[in-house]
């Protein structure tokens, strides 16, 4: 999800976070964070104009979900430790008592929208195999539908069949 789209109420180089800033945010050394999750890609960079890499935060709630990001964003605002920048520089006290409401209710809204997805693609899934099914279902109708006419053929063929025989019979008896 594309963090302009969402439009958080805090400058946009604040929602990119330097690789130590998003391990900070999760409570995880650094090194841990490049070898467990960036090089595994489990959690992809991305690059702005400047030709800088960054870590959104909402690719943080995709991997590792609003509350533990949330919990870690709080963390760094109490702590006064918080590096929402990339560039790492102090954020501005209004930004500060702004910024924790906000990104709560943006990564709340990004949570739901991702859950949302989840239950649509789960709908779409179920009715993909309702439809087999019943693509089935009319396969093994219409198989049946033949065996009652092969049925019907038999019996016909077996009445003809009693029939010729009786009438060999008494021919038989005649010239017999």
């Amino acid at each position: 999800m594309d963090t302009e789209e969402l439009k958080l109420n805090i400058p946009l180089e604040q929602q990119r976070q330097t690789v130590k800033g998003a391990a900070r945010i999760l409570g995880m050394n650094r090194t841990t964070f490049i070898r467990n999750y960036l090089q595994t890609g489990k959690v992809s960079k991305s690059v702005y104009d400047q030709g800088k890499e960054y870590i959104d935060l909402l690719e943080l709630v995709r991997v590792f979900g609003a509350e533990k990001v949330l919990s870690g964003v709080r963390d760094l605002v109490h702590d006064g430790r918080n590096e929402l920048r990339a560039t790492g520089s102090d954020v501005s006290e209004h930004v500060r008592t702004h910024s924790e409401s906000a990104i709560e209710l943006k990564v709340e809204n990004a949570s739901l929208k991702a859950e949302i997805q989840g239950l649509k693609n789960l709908l779409e899934e179920r009715q993909a195999r309702i439809q087999e099914k019943e693509s089935l279902l009319q396969k093994q109708q219409e198989n049946l539908t033949r065996m009652q006419y092969l049925l019907e053929d038999k019996q016909k063929v077996k009445v003809t069949t009693e029939k010729h025989s009786s009438f060999l019979a008494k021919l038989k008896h005649l010239f017999s």
